[in-house]
């Protein structure tokens, strides 16, 4: 039931494109509201993986919001530089997983990176499906070299 509620709230929060004309500039305030559903959507999703404690999230989520910014800052510094982001991006992730650990233990801090990478996943397979339909389900094939 609650990945039924995950999948239809996914749906809901995804826009789906459905026509390839001109589209008008999107609303700020409608993509801070998806932005921050999906916020809400990967708060439940991640809690509900760890099976977080009250305490433990009051603890682990305004470290996380602050390990988010520390990503995107990352990112954002090493825009042409793919190596140098990637490894800014590795050097934000170790500092935080002792952080994450105190919080969490290593299993769980452990669980939480990939618990956080199978969410992009499901949000990158679901908005595939809903902008390209019965395509989207289609094996991709490898055209060789």
């Amino acid at each position: 039931m609650k990945k039924l509620l995950l999948i239809l709230l996914l749906t809901a929060s995804v826009p789906c494109v459905a026509q390839v004309t001109q589209q008008p500039e999107p609303d700020p305030v409608l993509q801070n509201a998806n932005i921050e559903t999906l916020r809400e959507i990967k708060v439940v999703f991640i809690s509900q993986r760890l099976n977080l404690s009250p305490a433990e999230k009051a603890a682990f989520w305004p470290m996380y919001d602050q390990y988010q910014k520390d990503l995107i800052a990352a990112r954002r510094d090493n825009k042409t530089d793919e190596i140098a982001r990637e490894e800014a991006v590795l050097a934000v992730k170790k500092r935080y997983q002792d952080q994450f650990n105190s919080i969490l233990g290593r299993n769980r801090t452990r669980y939480f990176f990939e618990s956080e990478k199978d969410f992009t996943q499901m949000l990158i397979k679901q908005m595939n499906h809903n902008r390209l339909g019965p395509a989207a389900r289609m094996p991709m094939q490898h055209k060789g070299y």
